[in-house]
Protein backbone atom coordinates (compact mmCIF):
# COMPACT_ATOMS: atom_id res chain seq x y z
CA UNK A 1 0.00 0.00 0.00
CA UNK A 2 2.88 2.69 0.78
CA UNK A 3 4.98 1.22 -1.83
CA UNK A 4 3.37 3.61 -4.29
CA UNK A 5 4.65 7.12 -2.56
CA UNK A 6 8.02 7.44 -1.58
CA UNK A 7 8.61 7.63 1.74
CA UNK A 8 10.86 10.77 1.97
CA UNK A 9 12.29 12.54 4.04
CA UNK A 10 9.49 15.61 3.29
CA UNK A 11 7.58 13.84 5.07
CA UNK A 12 9.61 12.53 8.10
CA UNK A 13 11.52 14.30 11.39
CA UNK A 14 12.46 12.52 14.20
CA UNK A 15 14.17 13.00 17.51
CA UNK A 16 14.96 11.41 20.33
CA UNK A 17 15.01 12.67 24.50
CA UNK A 18 14.01 12.54 27.95
CA UNK A 19 10.71 13.90 28.87
CA UNK A 20 8.37 12.73 32.11
CA UNK A 21 5.21 14.80 32.07
CA UNK A 22 3.25 15.65 29.42
CA UNK A 23 3.97 19.37 29.55
CA UNK A 24 7.45 18.78 29.00
CA UNK A 25 7.25 16.63 26.08
CA UNK A 26 5.03 19.10 24.00
CA UNK A 27 7.62 22.03 24.81
CA UNK A 28 10.11 19.70 23.77
CA UNK A 29 8.26 18.72 20.54
CA UNK A 30 7.11 22.56 20.05
CA UNK A 31 11.03 23.28 20.47
CA UNK A 32 11.98 21.25 17.42
CA UNK A 33 9.21 21.79 14.97
CA UNK A 34 9.35 25.72 15.74
CA UNK A 35 13.15 25.52 14.32
CA UNK A 36 12.43 23.38 12.04
CA UNK A 37 9.42 25.41 10.22
CA UNK A 38 11.37 28.72 11.99
CA UNK A 39 8.23 29.71 13.88
CA UNK A 40 7.79 30.44 17.56
CA UNK A 41 7.05 27.46 19.52
CA UNK A 42 4.11 28.78 21.41
CA UNK A 43 2.22 28.91 18.05
CA UNK A 44 3.28 24.95 17.95
CA UNK A 45 2.47 24.47 21.84
CA UNK A 46 -0.97 26.43 21.85
CA UNK A 47 -1.97 24.54 19.27
CA UNK A 48 -1.03 20.58 20.44
CA UNK A 49 -2.66 21.47 23.83
CA UNK A 50 -5.80 22.77 22.08
CA UNK A 51 -6.33 19.93 20.21
CA UNK A 52 -5.50 17.59 23.15
CA UNK A 53 -8.02 19.31 25.24
CA UNK A 54 -10.68 18.38 22.68
CA UNK A 55 -9.85 15.05 22.94
CA UNK A 56 -6.54 12.73 24.34
CA UNK A 57 -4.45 11.96 20.97
CA UNK A 58 -3.11 8.90 23.53
CA UNK A 59 -4.13 5.18 21.88
CA UNK A 60 -2.56 1.79 22.85
CA UNK A 61 0.58 0.24 24.03
CA UNK A 62 2.51 3.94 24.46
CA UNK A 63 1.76 5.67 21.69
CA UNK A 64 0.22 8.78 20.91
CA UNK A 65 -0.25 10.74 18.00
CA UNK A 66 -0.99 14.69 18.89
CA UNK A 67 -1.78 17.08 16.18
CA UNK A 68 -0.02 20.06 15.70
CA UNK A 69 -2.64 22.59 13.14
CA UNK A 70 -0.99 25.95 11.94
CA UNK A 71 -2.07 28.72 9.56
CA UNK A 72 0.64 28.51 6.40
CA UNK A 73 1.06 27.09 3.30
CA UNK A 74 3.56 24.43 3.38
CA UNK A 75 3.37 20.46 3.29
CA UNK A 76 2.00 18.21 5.84
CA UNK A 77 4.57 16.74 7.39
CA UNK A 78 5.09 13.92 10.56
CA UNK A 79 7.16 14.74 13.69
CA UNK A 80 8.32 11.76 15.40
CA UNK A 81 9.36 11.71 18.89
CA UNK A 82 10.83 8.73 21.30
CA UNK A 83 11.31 9.80 25.02
CA UNK A 84 13.35 6.95 26.89
CA UNK A 85 11.10 7.18 29.68
CA UNK A 86 7.35 6.96 30.16
CA UNK A 87 5.51 10.05 30.36
CA UNK A 88 4.10 9.67 33.93
CA UNK A 89 1.16 11.94 33.51
CA UNK A 90 -0.44 10.60 30.07
CA UNK A 91 -2.04 7.62 29.67
CA UNK A 92 -3.18 5.42 26.75
CA UNK A 93 -6.62 3.58 26.49
CA UNK A 94 -5.03 0.80 27.84
CA UNK A 95 -3.50 2.13 30.74
CA UNK A 96 -0.33 2.49 29.31
CA UNK A 97 2.10 5.42 29.66
CA UNK A 98 2.78 7.32 26.44
CA UNK A 99 6.72 7.25 25.42
CA UNK A 100 6.02 7.60 21.39
CA UNK A 101 4.83 10.73 19.96
CA UNK A 102 3.44 10.37 15.99
CA UNK A 103 3.05 14.80 15.70
CA UNK A 104 0.44 15.08 12.75
CA UNK A 105 1.85 18.40 11.19
CA UNK A 106 -0.70 20.22 8.98
CA UNK A 107 -1.43 23.59 7.04
CA UNK A 108 -4.84 25.01 8.25
CA UNK A 109 -6.51 24.65 5.52
CA UNK A 110 -5.14 21.16 4.73
CA UNK A 111 -4.64 20.67 0.47
CA UNK A 112 -5.94 17.18 0.44
CA UNK A 113 -4.41 16.64 -2.89
CA UNK A 114 -0.82 17.28 -1.34
CA UNK A 115 1.19 13.81 -1.81
CA UNK A 116 2.48 14.38 2.03
CA UNK A 117 -1.06 14.46 3.13
CA UNK A 118 -2.04 11.53 1.00
CA UNK A 119 1.14 9.54 2.68
CA UNK A 120 0.71 10.62 6.18
CA UNK A 121 -3.29 9.54 5.33
CA UNK A 122 -1.15 5.94 4.97
CA UNK A 123 1.03 5.93 7.35
CA UNK A 124 -2.04 6.96 9.98
CA UNK A 125 -4.15 3.50 8.71
CA UNK A 126 -1.20 1.64 9.02
CA UNK A 127 -1.71 2.71 13.40
CA UNK A 128 -4.61 0.77 13.06
CA UNK A 129 -2.91 -2.28 12.69
CA UNK A 130 -2.09 -3.93 15.86
CA UNK A 131 1.23 -5.70 14.66
CA UNK A 132 2.22 -2.28 13.71
CA UNK A 133 1.67 -1.00 16.84
CA UNK A 134 2.60 -3.66 18.78
CA UNK A 135 6.47 -3.01 16.71
CA UNK A 136 6.52 0.39 17.14
CA UNK A 137 6.09 0.35 20.60
CA UNK A 138 9.43 -2.46 21.32
CA UNK A 139 11.47 0.21 19.68
CA UNK A 140 14.46 2.56 20.99
CA UNK A 141 14.89 5.22 19.02
CA UNK A 142 12.55 7.85 16.70
CA UNK A 143 14.53 5.90 14.02
CA UNK A 144 13.34 2.87 14.54
CA UNK A 145 9.94 4.18 14.05
CA UNK A 146 10.28 5.74 11.17
CA UNK A 147 11.79 2.52 9.67
CA UNK A 148 8.69 0.62 11.05
CA UNK A 149 6.13 3.22 9.00
CA UNK A 150 8.44 3.53 5.92
CA UNK A 151 7.95 -0.38 5.36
Amino acid sequence: MLEKFKMNASLFRYDNGSVISQKSAFKEVANNVSKIMKIDSKRVIDSIENREKTKSTALIEGLAIPHIILKGNFSPWLYIFKSDKDIADWNCLDDSKVSILICLIVPQPVNQQDDNFKKMHLVINKLAEDDIVSQISKTETARQVVDILRS
